[in-house]
């Protein structure tokens, strides 16, 4: 089961990550930041921005390379 966490777009608009990563970005910082719920991505950006947060993230592309061992 998957449960939906509004975040109201004003609320992520004055987050700091909003005007480098947009809307949809900046809401899912606030929900891992509010959740402790880690991120798995491939916008290297985001990754980046909530890595510097001390926020658990994962990207795509650094998961791909180690599995293919590159």
């Amino acid at each position: 089961m998957v449960t939906e966490i509004p975040i109201p777009s004003l609320e992520a608009a004055q987050d700091i990550l909003f005007r480098r990563l947009g809307l949809t970005d900046a809401a899912i910082a606030l929900i891992a930041e509010r959740e402790d719920c880690e991120i798995l991505t491939d916008d290297l950006d985001l990754y980046e921005a909530v890595s510097r947060r001390g926020l658990k993230a994962h990207n795509f592309t650094h998961l791909r390379a180690a599995n293919l061992g590159l």
